[in-house]
C-alpha cells in the first residue's frame, strides 16, 4: 500500500483500500497521509483526508502541513489547511512555519500566516532565526515586513550567525 502511495499510483491504492485487501488502522491512515504529502500526490492526501485521517497527527514525525512546508507543496498545504489543519501545530521539530522559512518557500509562508500561524513560531528557534541561519534572504525580509520580532535574533546567541556564517551567506551576515 505504501509502496503504491510512494509510487503515485493512486488507483492502485485506493483499489485495495475499496476491495478490504488491506485493514486501515488509524496508524496506517497516518502512514498514508504522512506518504501521500512526502510524495506530493495531492489525490492521495485527498482521499486520505476523505477517510478521515488525522491531519495533525505527528506520530512518524511531522504533521501533514509541516511536511508540505518542508517539501514546499504549496497545492496540498492549502488543501490540508482547508480541511482544518492546525497553522501552528508543528512535529517533533519545527513548525510549519518554520519550516517553510528554513526553504524560502514565501507564498507558503504567506498561506501559513493567513491562516493563523504564529509569525514567531511559538517556540525555538524563530522562523526569523531559521530563515536567517539558512541564508534565506526573501525570506527573512518578508518576516520582518510581515511583523517577525526581530529581537528574537538576540535571544537566541550564535544561532542565526553562526549559522548563516557557517554556510557562507555573507548578505546574511551584513544584514545581521
Amino acid at each position: 500500500m505504501i509502496e503504491a502511495i510512494k509510487g503515485g499510483h493512486a488507483r492502485l491504492a485506493q483499489s485495495l483500500i475499496k476491495q478490504g485487501s488491506i485493514d486501515i488502522t488509524v496508524s496506517m491512515q497516518a502512514q498514508i497521509l504522512e506518504s501521500a504529502v512526502d510524495y506530493g500526490h495531492e489525490d492521495i492526501v485527498r482521499g486520505a483526508l476523505e477517510n478521515k485521517a488525522d491531519l495533525n497527527s505527528n506520530e512518524s514525525r511531522d504533521t501533514a502541513l509541516t511536511q508540505a512546508a518542508n517539501k514546499g507543496h504549496t497545492k496540498i498545504a492549502r488543501l490540508l489547511i482547508s480541511h482544518g489543519a492546525d497553522a501552528n501545530q508543528g512535529g517533533r521539530t519545527w513548525t510549519p512555519l518554520t519550516r517553510a522559512a528554513q526553504r524560502g518557500y514565501r507564498e507558503l509562508a504567506q498561506i501559513l500566516l493567513e491562516n493563523g500561524a504564529d509569525i514567531d513560531g511559538g517556540g525555538s528557534p524563530s522562523p526569523l532565526c531559521v530563515a536567517a541561519s539558512h541564508g534565506q534572504d526573501e525570506m527573512f525580509s518578508f518576516l520582518v515586513k510581515a511583523g517577525a520580532d526581530v529581537s528574537s535574533l538576540k535571544q537566541e546567541p550564535g544561532f542565526p550567525l553562526g549559522g548563516a556564517a557557517s554556510r557562507g551567506y555573507e548578505t546574511m551576515i551584513h544584514t545581521l
